[in-house]
């Protein structure tokens, strides 16, 4: 095992043996990303160089820079908002001939214009679905790379060689936490009095074993017999084996890892032969828990009805696959809690689910944590009592205790991010978070968008100037679930095609300033709108590497002029925001500077009239030229003229008198 903060990437080296050419194109990629601050080829390009050339890259690397996080020193998590995210699938960042894994998805970082990774859950899971987690420490042995294996690398190296790559890079890593395991995962077995249960009848699953109704069974005392034949199971087959546990440590011995996961196997059809379930996860927008229904002989599991609070029957949308953590008793099927028996929390349920984090934060050195299932926690609410919730989803205070548990005196600055597909900033501010993902993913670029947009950003000036450290919303240019046939059924790399993304880009950068800043949020394989990450959550496969050079050639051009204007827009404030049906402008100004934004909203062009005294008498007017990233000098005007393509947009700076 590698301690934290040794280096591993020489040893890497050793083992990978790189050749003369794998040796020149190493120093190559470190000269390209000493001059430019990135790698400007396509992720195509990069998924076709050999891994023995990054290896040179990051060992050469690490020999002029810490491999500890960028963020030591910081005294809070207030760098969340300044930051800006990439979703890492690992499984991912491969080819059909050679699947993701560590070091190939550490070669896409330096082509990356960000500043923190969000990376996908890693560790085992089942049925192909990256969130369908199995294991809290047991790394997915998919994602090791087969010769660092053969040579003795242990899982937990590899996957900090990663983190090193992107601390190398001063990026900081964020872990995926779910309230949510599969139905059998090993903690399931270990501490079955963490979720909730079934006891089916062996003889007739079609009923609960007694004649118990479902609300009979969840009742405390009818759990804890469960929880006890569970645990003797378990602890007979571990005894039976020699076994201490079934969980194994990232750095543990391989063929102890191995007999582990045999003997967890082998105790997944002794507890359905002997009818022990535990419950899924109910739907979004309902109450309580899912309803047992009968038992499908066919497919040989139990049937649940899934009825939202309308009463219509939702259980094709349902993450079956899935049983949330026991964070409170008194849940019944498909109803609000009853005022006679409110919601209990379990104090040993949130202790555990706050430690889930500490291997990682300690061992691994991760930054931040991404927070799944944060979406609908405030409409999940209990109304007799707006601290308890409704549903198995967990409530605010449950976040908010695991976000405090998660700072040490060591490490302050833990950011935590939530999975919240909307915009309800004061409520995810209270609970504790430093940032959410937003909606604009869920929106098509009109004139709605650029009003919500505006609006926004004053919430968020507002809120900010009442704390000490700042809250953001993202701009997600795109996410890996829009690929999901309940959001758009493919990702918007594809469906708003290079114009419409391009679009997006825009505005992730040059839609906030100041105090209200929106940090960007993407997604791997986007600068060269390569594709097909929802298929690579919940099924093992690559993206599809499109190797766009034109389109990744405007990423970095945009990029680099972000980067340029940063400081100006980290001052400024915002003086002016128009939108109509077909178009938008809007200005920031910091000083005698004005930086000006125009957008047109329909698939046509559009000439726009910009009335340049409505921010201050210009004296210098320029334009950039995208197609040439440079600034075109303008006469300066009261007016100014602009023609918009299609989709189009435009950015002007001018200095005022």
């Amino acid at each position: 095992m590698t301690r934290v903060n040794e280096p591993i990437w020489p040893r890497i080296l050793q083992v990978l043996n790189p050749s003369t050419s794998d040796q020149q194109t190493g120093l190559e990629l470190l000269a390209e990303y000493q001059t430019s601050g990135c790698l400007r080829r396509t992720c195509a390009e990069i998924m076709r160089l050999p891994p023995a050339a990054f290896a040179v890259f990051y060992t050469n690397l690490s020999h002029q820079r810490s491999c500890q996080s960028p963020l030591r020193g910081q005294p809070d998590s207030g760098w969340m908002a300044q930051a800006d995210f990439c979703f890492m699938n690992i499984r991912a960042a491969g080819t059909p001939d050679s699947p993701g894994n560590f070091l190939s998805a550490a070669a896409l970082l330096p082509a990356l214009r960000v500043s923190a990774i969000h990376l996908a859950p890693f560790t085992r899971s089942e049925f192909g679905v990256l969130y369908a987690v199995s294991s809290l420490t047991c790394l997915d042995p998919a994602l090791l790379h087969p010769a660092l294996s053969a040579a003795g690398f242990r899982p937990g190296d590899q996957l900090r060689a990663f983190v090193q790559a992107c601390h190398l890079l001063k990026m900081a890593v964020g872990f995926d936490l779910e309230p949510h395991v599969t139905q059998y995962a090993q903690p399931v077995l270990l501490h079955p009095h963490l979720f909730r249960w079934l006891h089916l009848d062996p003889q007739n699953p079609d009923q609960l074993v007694g004649g118990l109704t479902q609300e009979e069974m969840l009742a405390e005392n009818a759990q804890a017999a469960i929880h006890a034949q569970v645990r003797q199971i378990v602890a007979e087959a571990l005894q039976s084996a020699g076994l201490p546990t079934l969980e194994s440590h990232p750095d543990e011995d391989p063929a102890l890892a191995q007999r582990k996961l045999d003997l967890y196997h082998a105790l997944i059809p002794v507890l359905i032969q002997r009818g022990f379930w535990t419950l899924p996860s109910q739907i979004w927008d309902a109450d309580g828990v899912p309803a047992f229904s009968g038992y499908a002989q066919d497919g040989r599991y139990p049937r649940f009805r899934y009825l939202n609070r309308a009463g219509q029957d939702h259980s094709e949308g349902a993450y079956h696959i899935v049983t949330p953590f026991k964070f409170y008793t008194n849940l019944r099927p498909n109803q609000k809690p009853l005022p006679s028996a409110p919601p209990q929390p379990v104090p040993e349920t949130q202790e555990f689910f706050n430690r889930i984090f500490d291997l990682w934060r300690d061992d691994f050195d991760f930054d931040f944590v991404r927070h799944d299932s944060a979406d609908h926690i405030f409409d999940s609410l209990w109304p007799e009592d707006p601290s308890l919730p409704a549903s198995d989803r967990p409530s605010p205070v449950i976040f908010q205790a695991c976000i405090t548990a998660s700072r040490t005196a060591q490490k302050p600055y833990i950011g935590h991010m939530a999975e919240r597909m909307g915009n309800e900033l004061q409520d995810y501010a209270a609970a504790g978070f430093d940032l959410m993902l937003g909606s604009d993913m869920l929106e098509e670029i009109h004139q709605a968008h650029l009003e919500k947009s505006f609006a926004l950003h004053d919430q968020l000036s507002q809120l900010n100037a009442r704390r000490p450290t700042p809250f953001a919303v993202t701009y997600a240019v795109d996410t890996h679930d829009t690929g999901n046939p309940y959001i758009w059924g493919q990702p918007l790399t594809l469906l708003a095609g290079p114009e419409g993304l391009s679009q997006r880009l825009f505005l992730a950068r040059f839609l906030s300033c100041g105090t209200a800043r929106r940090p960007k949020y993407e997604v791997i394989g986007l600068q060269d709108r390569s594709h097909g990450l929802y298929q690579a959550n919940v099924s093992p496969q690559t993206l599809t590497w499109v190797g766009d050079a034109g389109f990744n050639r405007f990423y970095h051009t945009l990029e680099d002029l972000y980067a340029s204007l940063k400081p100006f827009l980290a001052a400024a404030q915002r003086t002016a925001a128009h939108v109509q049906p077909e178009c938008a402008w809007w200005a920031f100004q910091h000083g005698s500077t004005v930086l000006m934004a125009a957008l047109c909203l329909q698939s046509a062009p559009f000439t726009l009239s910009l009335p340049l005294e409505a921010v201050g008498r210009p004296t210098a007017l320029e334009q950039f030229d995208f197609a040439q990233a440079v600034w075109q000098p303008l006469p300066p005007s009261a007016h100014l003229t602009l023609f918009l393509s299609s989709r189009g947009f435009a950015l002007l700076r001018a200095q005022i008198s």
